[in-house]
């Protein structure tokens, strides 16, 4: 069983990966959104422990996304 369920949100696809790898690597799991917008839709539907985003998203700013 997972240690917890992470979201890892970031407009670079490369950061989203390497984020995701380290928390699996750890046991968590981890699921990821490209975009604050992606983010809200995966919250809307489940829970996560935690949120990691990037502060600088396209469109939403990840400040706005955690308000």
């Amino acid at each position: 069983m997972p240690a917890g369920c992470i979201l890892i949100v970031d407009d670079e696809e490369r950061q989203r990966a390497i984020y995701r790898d380290i928390l699996e690597g750890e046991d968590y799991e981890a699921a990821t959104a490209p975009s604050g917008e992606a983010a809200l839709n995966l919250l809307a539907g489940r829970r996560f422990d935690l949120v990691i985003t990037d502060l600088n998203l396209t469109g939403m700013t990840g400040v706005q996304l955690l308000t």
